[in-house]
């Protein structure tokens, strides 16, 4: 390529608004665009991605938070039956085991 073609390219460039696609093969191949632009959409995708980690770690954290509440719950729930007096007068109960 010669200088001329590669400033034609550049020109052309500019005013499709600094992005051209190169097809190949009928197909979408390559892409020119300006390197600021580049750069800010390279950054884009890693801030994307850095906010997505941070959101699976809370979400992770959230959820054993979640477990660790229901398991007190379910503890609460659930009397301790040497404490309930209930128990010792239903009948079958046999309180020299209970009371061990």
């Amino acid at each position: 390529m010669d200088s001329k073609n590669f400033l034609a390219i550049l020109d052309l460039l500019n005013s499709s608004g600094g992005k051209y696609i190169i097809i190949e093969n009928g197909k979408p191949a390559f892409v020119l665009m300006d390197f600021d632009e580049y750069k800010k959409l390279v950054s884009d995708q890693n801030e994307m991605k850095n906010l997505k980690e941070e959101l699976v770690k809370k979400i992770n954290r959230d959820i054993a938070l979640w477990r660790v509440e229901q398991q007190k719950e379910k503890e609460r729930a659930i009397p301790d039956k040497k404490e309930d007096p209930e128990y010792f007068f239903k009948a079958g109960n046999n309180f020299e085991n209970d009371l061990s």
